[in-house]
């Protein structure tokens, strides 16, 4: 969906310079979202906070906040479990299950939910392991594999600065 200048300064976004994302007929400012009559122009602001995954899925789609590598980056894995997770592919964790007996104790459905993105990000691969229930393992991808080192450098500023963090297993960061 396109919007044009006009539009955007009648939801008060100057030069949609504070759009975030546009999508299911919706426009978010700021976690706020901005419901679009279907005619044109907007709702009176019936304001919703949005949640944690709000905003996602367009992360994935390669759609970033800015050219900014940093902020293009963290908008693949920057949320609060991606990297928990690629951790735990790294130290050889592969099914659904595994991934729930982690000690941070993610709930099932924002682990569905970021297994899903990170395979649309290409970060990982979902293969199948038994037909009959269909079940799915995960392995990292080339791309995947490549955060390694970013992961490495976080345990490693962690424990220097941060009293009390584990000292990640040696495998790890070799």
């Amino acid at each position: 969906m396109l919007l044009d200048v006009q539009t955007l300064a009648h939801a008060g976004l100057r030069d949609g310079c504070a759009i975030l994302g546009v999508r299911e007929g919706a426009i978010f400012r700021d976690g706020v979202r901005l419901p679009i009559r279907p005619k044109g122009g907007f709702a009176e602001p019936q304001i919703k906070q949005t949640g944690e995954g709000v905003g996602l899925r367009r992360k994935f789609r390669g759609e970033h906040r800015s050219g900014c590598p940093i902020a293009s980056s963290l908008d693949l894995v920057g949320d609060s479990w991606s990297l928990v997770i690629l951790r735990d592919l790294i130290n050889g964790k592969k099914r659904f299950g595994e991934f729930m007996d982690s000690p941070e104790h993610i709930t099932t459905n924002v682990l569905t939910d970021r297994l899903t993105q990170m395979e649309e990000a290409g970060l990982i691969e979902r293969r199948p392991y038994q037909a009959k229930p269909q079940r799915f393992e995960y392995v990292l991808t080339p791309k995947g594999r490549e955060l390694h080192p970013v992961l490495q450098a976080y345990c490693r500023w962690a424990n220097k600065h941060i009293p009390g963090t584990w000292v990640p297993p040696k495998a790890f960061m070799k």
